[in-house]
């Protein structure tokens, strides 16, 4: 049975991904050390695999240090991820970092996560918040994208799907 093989795979990824937020979150609480929260998210939404589990935090540190990451699942595979870049573009914040695990995934780690979100302010209700993702080559930033891609940030539109369920804050 191929799903038990791989549930103990997405649960422990997952597992790190919520531990990994919640130190962030601990270490990093707003108004006792400085730290700025920049987006936070736990939703689903549909990708091109079906349904698919978003989970992710981005902060800023006082120093100006990043520290986020999450994770993408589906019913038979996951990635993790980090967050190491970000950039509001209008409406749109765009984040990347790189992947840091992947189970049963087209995808490698070390490759360039892109996660971009378009927040609609009502913490769930009302218009859906929007999420976008792409893959791209190890070592590309947001400021690399930005000044060497003209264009291809923000996303159209076309490339947005509505989550599901959940919500996709931008603090």
């Amino acid at each position: 049975m191929q799903h038990s093989l791989l549930h103990p795979l997405k649960t422990t990824l997952l597992l790190a991904a919520a531990l990994c937020v919640a130190t962030v979150l601990g270490a990093a609480k707003p108004g006792s050390s400085g730290a700025n929260p920049i987006a936070t998210g736990d939703a689903i939404h549909l990708g091109m695999v079906g349904e698919l589990h978003l989970e992710f935090s981005l902060i800023e540190m006082p120093d100006g240090t990043l520290i986020g990451g999450g994770v993408s699942a589906a019913v038979d595979g996951a990635l993790a991820f980090e967050l190491t870049s970000y950039e509001q573009i209008g409406d749109v914040l765009c984040m990347a970092g790189p992947i840091t695990a992947s189970g049963n995934t087209p995808f490698e780690v070390g490759q360039t996560w892109l996660l971009c979100i378009e927040d609609n302010g009502n913490g769930g209700s009302g218009v859906a918040d929007k999420v976008a993702t792409a893959v791209l080559p190890p070592g590309f930033t947001i400021q690399f994208i930005l000044e060497n891609f003209p264009g291809f940030l923000p996303p159209p539109a076309s490339q947005f799907s509505d989550i599901l369920e959940g919500n996709l804050k931008v603090h």
